[in-house]
């Protein structure tokens, strides 16, 4: 049997198409409503994502909402006393109260630096010297628990810190310990509190977190960074505990070989990680070795080069050519000392505080305004998000005359909910309220343009003005209006909204009509097959007849002319 459409005759296949292109109109309807039903789809997807715009923008003015950003914030500025001079520079959180601040008598505060006592005639000759130079400490790690609420003790690790992880810094540390979701929890602090990386026990893998860890009474637990500690068993009575835990770091080693030149040493010095607060920074200066802390204010724990065969203890001859001092300054009067020069936030409340280079002898007044432009930029972000939803349900919506009794329709014509929608927000936007300072919108300058209608700010200084000095009222203000557009846009944002119930409902019957389509193509195929079969037989059949025409055509013929 002949079951190749390639083998029929263009007769047989032109009434195989015929008819095949007669059975495919049930399927091309089907194609056709699939991919209306995907164009309807990727138009309120679309449409979904700039109506999640405009909802996330509105949270953000709307105060009871977890995602509240109309917060006042504070600007600075800084007047030198000496024009030319920048003396200071300041940031300031919104809890930094406004006002002028005079910043006088500035002394700097300088770091320690220690010079070498050799002096060579170029900094690349070797120095023909070897040992160990202890900096950061004097390899005489220890620790101890000043209190014993959790931890029942504290001890120094007997191994170096590894090259990659900064030890601990010297000084004083806070164990916290508390019982979140059923397990017993810790966590250190610095003496600012600050919390401390410590290695993390669930990685297993060298790293470290800042997170709450979990343990166990009894356990001993190594922070990798110098530090061990061993908890109390059993555990304390009580979920929340604080221990003081006292620390004095071992340091780092740097080795030096006979062949290292001033150079060499610099490099080692500046290429490993020094105890946290101990950071030492090394160079060449005048063919000498010179080390000077990075934090000012702090003197250099150090031990010198280490006794060898050929040179005494102290090769390195180590001697203070600079002491540390803090850094000194007034605030409206009031004297303050502090060890570093930048990143001062225990000064001014809600200031970061950053003396500059050239500030010695210098003065300067910090200026600290209330500032609105975190605010602001949150009602430019609802206003550009419900600006571009209009524009997007006009234009999508839009029935167009086109003259002669022809009309162009958007594809969402026919959806009125939306057109409704559209008219609802502007309704709402241009709302004015029965009591208040404000009232409306448009008396923080806020307002809709009646040619284009679009939403804008059409009074920047009013709407600043209202930010600034009467945010209170502008927070009642948009906590009604905006707070109604919210939940009307709720009714067809998040999961169980319109939008995504229609949606979803698109997904299944562009599935469903999916697995139409692909049964039809199936039956399709074999009704074709099945044709491309009857019709080669069918073929083959005539070709058997006209053969046996012929045939006999020539036997008969063939008698006749013989007789």
């Amino acid at each position: 049997m002949v079951s190749s459409v390639n083998q029929l005759s263009s007769y047989f296949t032109n009434i195989i198409s015929n008819l095949m292109e007669i059975e495919r109109q049930p399927l091309t309807r089907l194609s056709t409503q699939r991919d209306s039903v995907n164009i309807q789809r990727s138009l309120y997807a679309d449409l979904k994502i700039k109506l999640d715009n405009l909802k996330n923008a509105t949270r953000s003015l709307i105060s009871t909402s977890a995602f509240y950003d109309m917060k006042i914030g504070r600007s600075t500025s800084v007047t030198p006393g000496i024009t030319g001079k920048t003396v200071l520079t300041a940031s300031a959180s919104s809890n930094a109260s406004a006002g002028a601040y005079e910043i006088t008598d500035i002394v700097l505060a300088k770091p320690n630096r220690l010079q070498s006592g050799i002096t060579t005639a170029s900094p690349t000759t070797a120095l023909n010297i070897s040992g160990d130079v202890w900096l950061g400490g004097q390899n005489a790690p220890s620790a101890s628990a000043q209190t014993t609420n959790a931890v029942a003790s504290a001890s120094a690790d007997p191994a170096e810190v590894s090259s990659t992880i900064a030890e601990l810094g010297s000084g004083n540390y806070t164990l916290e310990t508390q019982v979140i979701n059923g397990e017993r929890k810790f966590r250190l602090k610095d003496a600012s509190g600050n919390i401390v990386s410590v290695n993390n026990k669930s990685a297993n893998d060298g790293s470290l977190t800042s997170d709450w860890q979990s343990f166990i009474e009894g356990e001993t637990f190594d922070t990798k960074r110098g530090l061990i500690l061993t908890m109390q068993s059993p555990a304390p009575s009580n979920d929340t505990t604080t221990d003081t835990i006292a620390y004095t770091a071992r340091g780092r080693k740097i080795t030096v070989t006979n062949t290292d030149t001033l150079v060499d040493i610099v490099n080692k010095v500046n290429d490993v990680r020094h105890p946290v607060g101990m950071e030492i920074q090394a160079s060449v200066v005048g063919n000498q070795l010179v080390l000077s802390g990075a934090n000012t204010g702090t003197n250099l724990v150090y031990s010198d080069l280490t006794t060898d065969s050929t040179h005494t203890s102290g090769a390195l001859l180590l001697s203070q050519l600079q002491a540390a001092s803090p850094a000194t300054f007034k605030v409206n009067g009031l004297a303050f000392t502090r060890n570093n020069n930048t990143n001062l936030t225990d000064v001014i409340y809600g200031v970061n505080l950053n003396l500059a280079p050239d500030a010695e002898g210098q003065t300067a007044t910090l200026t600290i305004k209330r500032d609105a432009a975190t605010a602001r930029a949150s009602i430019d972000t609802f206003i550009t998000n419900f600006n571009t939803f209009q524009s997007y349900i006009a234009t999508k919506t839009a029935i167009t005359d086109l003259g002669s009794n022809t009309y162009s329709r958007g594809p969402l014509s026919t959806d009125t909910i939306f057109v409704d929608l559209r008219s609802d927000l502007f309704a709402k936007m241009m709302t004015r309220l029965s009591s208040g300072v404000y009232r409306s919108l448009s008396e923080i300058g806020i307002s809709i343009n009646t040619d284009s209608l679009q939403a804008s700010v059409s009074d920047a200084s009013k709407l600043e003005n209202a930010l600034i000095n009467n945010s209170n009222d502008v927070t009642t203000l948009l906590d009604n209006i905006i707070g109604q557009i919210d939940a009307t846009l709720g009714r067809f944002t998040g999961t169980s909204g319109y939008l995504q119930t229609q949606i979803s409902s698109m997904d299944t019957t562009i599935s469903e009509l999916g697995k139409d389509i692909a049964s039809m193509e199936k039956r399709l195929s074999e009704r074709e097959l099945a044709l491309v079969d009857q019709y080669a037989e069918m073929q083959s059949t005539l070709q058997l007849l006209s053969y046996q025409q012929s045939m006999w055509s020539s036997i008969y013929g063939s008698v006749n002319r013989s007789s």
